[in-house]
């Protein structure tokens, strides 16, 4: 990808299986302008991105900037991620701008391939951004209502043929 996110670690721990968990901080986009290096890293000549292009406060803007909120806090309250309720609270209260709130639909919605989330990630225009992540979670949303109507047909179906082995096996 030639769009990426500078990033500090915050965090990492061992894990009993021998995997390391790791919580880092995103600090700024930037553009690969050259590879410089590929062994034993790689590093890069890079261009800073400006985080701001397309953030014009129009009415339009903050009525989806509030949208993405509440559908958010809808998802949270009704356990669509499987992280826990309270840490995902925290998280959404303490997102700041409009495009951070764009990367957090995009780290955070479960159904998200990486290449969504890279579409999310390089698109510059806060606006758009914020429109791919409204997307994002009304797609989510859909998969969410499928899956629980295909469990409940399966259940109901699952009922009915139970049903009918009781009663044949009751004649």
């Amino acid at each position: 990808y030639q769009i990426g996110t500078a990033a500090r670690l915050e965090k990492q721990v061992r894990m009993r299986e021998g995997t390391v968990r790791i919580v880092i901080r995103g600090s700024f986009r930037f553009r690969v302008e050259k590879i410089v290096q590929t062994d034993p890293y790689v590093r890069a000549d890079i261009r800073v991105l400006d985080g701001t292009v397309g953030a014009n406060k129009t009415v339009e803007f903050e009525a989806l900037t509030r949208k993405i909120r509440e559908e958010l806090q809808e998802m949270i309250k009704t356990d669509l991620f499987p992280r826990a309720r309270e840490v995902m609270k925290t998280q959404l209260a303490r997102v700041g701008s409009a495009g951070q709130l764009a990367d957090f639909v995009a780290e955070q919605l479960p159904s998200l391939n990486t290449d969504m989330r890279q579409e999310i990630l390089q698109t510059l225009s806060i606006e758009d951004r914020l429109g791919l992540a409204y997307t994002a979670i009304l797609r989510e949303k859909q998969v969410r209502d499928l899956g629980r109507s295909i469990e409940s047909k399966v259940k109901s179906e699952v009922g009915r043929t139970q049903r009918e082995f009781f009663l044949r096996e009751q004649m």
